[in-house]
This record gives structure tokens, sequence and C-alpha cells, in this order.
């Protein structure tokens, strides 16, 4: 998913679209996996590298400045719709699902 982060918060292209199939437009099981774990932590490593070099070039306006996937027009009506609440948004879902991975452990 933070792949997709690149063109919508205007970072760059995507870095690996090929891993939509397995991981993300279809459904779990119903497509083989072609990656290794190695090679997935690179991508995983590049692809937040990538956001990171882009994070630390915004400035507060650029935070507040809307993503690419609202219009212009949408935009003036609802300025809610920037960059930093997309951030916050995948932030709170990263966090949910690490509460359900924390919660899914077997007890000792």
């Amino acid at each position: 998913m933070n792949d997709g982060l690149l063109p919508l918060l205007g970072v760059g292209e995507r870095l690996h679209p090929e891993l939509d199939a397995m991981f993300i437009a279809k459904p779990d099981k119903s497509v083989e996996l072609t990656v290794t774990a190695k090679s997935l932590k690179a991508a995983w490593d590049e692809i937040n590298q990538k956001l990171w070099e882009g994070y630390s070039k915004f400035s507060a306006k650029d935070w507040a400045g809307r993503h690419t996937a609202v219009s212009e027009e949408d935009f003036e009506r609802e300025p809610h719709r920037n960059r930093f609440t997309v951030l916050l948004g995948r932030t709170a879902h990263l966090a949910y699902h690490l509460g359900q991975a924390t919660l899914a452990r077997p007890k000792a």
C-alpha cells in the first residue's frame, strides 16, 4: 500500500506495481506468490526510503496541500482532503492492524 502513496502524495511514480495482484487486487491465496521474503523486504525498504525522501522535502504548506486524488474544485470545498490527512489515515490504519496482530498472538 505504501507504494501507492508515492503518486498520491506527489512524491513520484510507483516503484512496484507488480505486487498489486499478489497483495492488493486479488483475494488472498488466489494468486501464487512469486516473490521471496528477501525481495519483498528490499522492495519495502526501497519504497519507504523514497517516501522518507519526499516527506523530508515537504514544508507545512506542502502537507496542507491537496493530494492527487482530489480535484482542485473539491479541495476548495474540502481543504481537509490534504496530504497530511492521508498520512494520518494510513498511520491510524497501520496502528489498527498492529493492535490486531498483538491481540492475535498466543498467550504464553
